[in-house]
């Protein structure tokens, strides 16, 4: 019997992937370990990846890996606020100072496609130091992130790696408090509509280390989710 070709995960991922397809795609079973995703079509087909620029997408919502100060930064958040306009820096003015590590709040879209966006700030290695600390905080602003969506109805929400990098954060860890809240989220009887796509890119990649980039990235989310 011929051996079906896998296409590499850049490949894969230049289009929105579910978890059930993205395993089949692979060769791959969703392990049986993974009760709940075994079991679970509407799940499997709920939670998604891809790379892609988040500030693109035709989503209800973006998550932005903000700055507790809630201002212009770089990567990802560099690039809402460019995509998003003047306008985004007036409205996240109207939080004064700002947040803190491990809560979220919403605005407007401004001129991004998507209506709203959910700026969220992650632990700062740095700040937060042990793992144990690091894994609430990101627990409690996936949490908010979660609320917020069921607060403005919102049903299809894009998701970057938050805290990962400039941040230092094990990649192992975000993925998992990623997957994990995402899962509880849509367990819920209030949001069992909603979509999640877990949106991996970095605007400073470029050429063939996408492809070694994606790689690695969407290994993380599939490896949190066993």
């Amino acid at each position: 019997m011929p051996t079906r070709k896998i296409q590499p995960y850049h490949t894969l991922l230049t289009e929105r992937r579910t978890i059930g397809q993205l395993y089949n795609l692979k060769n791959h079973f969703l392990p049986q370990q993974c009760h709940v995703l075994a079991g679970n079509q509407r799940l499997q087909d709920q939670i998604s990846i891809q790379w892609a620029d988040i500030a693109t997408l035709k989503v209800d919502a973006v998550v932005n890996a903000a700055q507790p100060t809630l201002t212009p930064g770089g990567g990802i958040c560099g690039a809402i606020f460019a995509a998003a306009g003047d306008e985004l820096e007036e409205e996240c003015s109207r939080f004064g100072r700002g947040i803190k590590a491990g809560q979220a709040v919403l605005t407007r879209g401004c001129q991004l496609t998507a209506p709203y966006i959910i700026h969220a700030v992650g632990p700062n290695k740095d700040v937060v130091g042990e793992k144990e600390r690091a894994s609430e905080l990101l627990s409690d602003m996936y949490t908010r992130i979660f609320e917020l969506c069921k607060a403005n109805k919102i049903r299809k929400i894009a998701i970057p790696s938050i805290s990962s990098g400039i941040y230092g954060i094990d990649p192992t860890l975000c993925a998992f408090e990623a997957c994990k809240s995402a899962v509880f989220a849509l367990l819920d009887d209030d949001l069992p509509h909603l979509e999640v796509i877990f949106v991996l890119f970095d605007p400073k990649i470029e050429g063939k280390d996408q492809e070694k980039e994606s790689t690695r990235a969407a290994s993380f989310f599939l490896d949190a989710l066993q």
